[in-house]
């Protein structure tokens, strides 16, 4: 009876609410409002939709745990199209559905009694895909209210200072519900014993043993994450090294930059229309019509004849982002590379060629060499008569000034710097295949060259898993790595200096 009376004009936590949802809107934010109970949130809303009514566009919603798991997600996707929008919702959002596509600001309406449950509602919004520059965060309570002073000074700040000082969340060392039930038990007791006092003037006092004793039990819990967390720390693997590895594994792998060339050209070289369009992203839009017939069928794997697809990530709702694992990228370099291959076939990409360029000042061949391993490892446990074998392979860059018999050996950044070279002149197909013929004739010194190269490699993918081992404490360390000779050579590729008298 007393709640009913003060509704509305007199409910002076929904005037300050209102007041912050406005000033967020005027500074075009959008809010998602965390009530505790459902009754909370449809008042709420039907409070906000008088209040809020005379501002144009404003979209104010409310979902809670009486609604079906699909029909939220059908809510959120209405917010798409609204240019001001207010969500308001109970904790059955602050876990499994993803916020940060419509809404830029959270306002928690009520104080959570499990702190925990203010970060999910954070992190709701707060994540990898969000847009906006700046998100707000707001916390409402009442400065009077000597339950959210608990939940504020025993619960929530507690909780960020452990946070704080160890980077990670330890939950409450017990129910926070019966932290709260404990409170409301000893109002209870309070007033049966005779007190009249409305407001509990000497509340905090009361509280103090509970509080002291929640706050000691939590600081147990702590240490012991703390000691945990030493135990299990790697203190011998050294940062510089982890850095290498991590390098390594990167030029090996390529960059998302890398990937992004990669398509583009692919895309261009097969006369694929595709269009990019600038919305703060670099966005791409393809058709599967505008796929040639064995291109889109070795490479479309969407059910959607339309896709629109990022390099940027993350990526916006409904973009496909292009990592090097994309079945798409994946699919699109195993088409260019067996072509390439295949003799059969007219392929846009070819194992050799020939061009002249302003990029080199002499003549310069790049290889593509494939090298493989054979790795032995120690035994397991179980003494296995011969130790277990792996094979392993990897695609190199090696280039060379002059003839075979004379080469000058280029360094690999180098050599990868004739990748980006652009042709100034054009060159015959005859001058090219005589060029191509005399290289491959002449070619037997540089085997020696390559083995050498093979089995320096092979020394350092030894040393590399020693010292992977070593950190590790991985009982299968390699005990011998073995070239695979000889190197294959994949690519040809002959470098003219550009020739200002042709």
């Amino acid at each position: 009876r007393d709640a009913e009376e003060i509704q509305g004009t007199h409910d002076f936590k929904l005037k300050k609410g209102i007041e912050i949802i406005k000033s967020l809107l005027d500074e075009d934010f959008r809010p998602v409002v965390f009530c505790r109970f459902i009754h909370t949130a449809k008042y709420l809303e039907t409070q906000l939709k008088k209040s809020l009514g005379n501002m144009p566009n404003v979209m104010i919603s409310s979902i809670t745990g009486e609604m079906p798991p699909q029909d939220r997600e059908t809510r959120i996707l209405e917010f798409e199209n609204a240019r001001k929008s207010v969500l308001i919702a109970t904790d059955c959002l602050s876990e499994g559905i993803n916020l940060q596509d419509y809404f830029n600001a959270v306002v928690h309406y009520d104080l959570s009694w499990n702190p925990t449950r203010h970060e999910q509602r954070e992190g709701r919004v707060d994540r990898f895909g969000q847009e906006a520059k700046k998100v707000r965060m707001i916390t409402l309570y009442g400065i009077d209210n000597q339950i959210d002073g608990i939940i504020l000074d025993v619960l929530i700040r507690k909780h960020r200072t452990i946070r704080e000082s160890l980077n990670i969340s330890i939950p409450v060392p017990m129910d926070p519900n019966k932290v709260i039930e404990a409170i409301f038990e000893g109002l209870l007791l309070k007033e049966h014993s005779g007190s009249t006092d409305r407001i509990f003037p000497a509340f905090e006092e009361y509280f103090k043993p509970q509080q002291s004793q929640l706050h000691i039990k939590w600081e147990e819990v702590s240490r012991e994450e703390e000691k945990l967390r030493r135990l299990f720390t790697h203190s011998s693997i050294k940062v510089e090294e982890v850095q290498r590895e991590l390098d390594a594994s990167n030029d090996a792998v390529g960059s998302s930059k890398d990937v992004t060339a990669f398509v583009n050209d692919a895309l261009d070289a097969y006369r694929v229309p595709f269009q990019k369009f600038s919305m703060g992203n670099n966005d791409i839009k393809l058709e599967k019509d505008q796929f040639p017939r064995d291109l889109q069928e070795a490479v479309w794997s969407w059910n959607d004849d339309k896709k629109t697809i990022s390099f940027d990530f993350p990526s916006r709702n409904g973009v496909d982002y292009l990592k090097r694992t994309h079945p798409f990228v994946e699919a699109l370099a195993r088409y260019v590379f067996d072509t390439a291959l295949d003799s059969l076939t007219q392929a846009v990409a070819k194992r050799s060629g020939v061009i002249r360029t302003s990029t080199v000042k002499t003549k310069t061949t790049l290889l593509l060499v494939r090298f493989r391993f054979h790795i032995s490892y120690n035994p397991s446990l179980s003494q296995t008569s011969s130790p277990p074998l792996s094979m392993a392979e990897e695609c190199r860059l090696f280039a060379f000034e002059g003839s075979p018999q004379n080469a000058k050996i280029l360094n690999d950044t180098l050599s990868e710097t004739l990748l980006d070279a652009q042709p100034t002149q054009n060159i015959s197909s005859e001058e090219s295949r005589r060029l191509l013929s005399e290289m491959i004739e002449r070619f037997h010194p540089l085997f020696l060259l390559l083995e050498d190269k093979a089995k320096q490699r092979a020394s350092d993918l030894y040393e590399d898993h020693l010292r992977v081992s070593s950190v590790s404490g991985n009982p299968f360390s390699a005990i011998k790595v073995e070239p695979v000779l000889p190197p294959d050579i994949v690519g040809l590729y002959i470098y003219l200096p550009h020739n200002p008298q042709v």
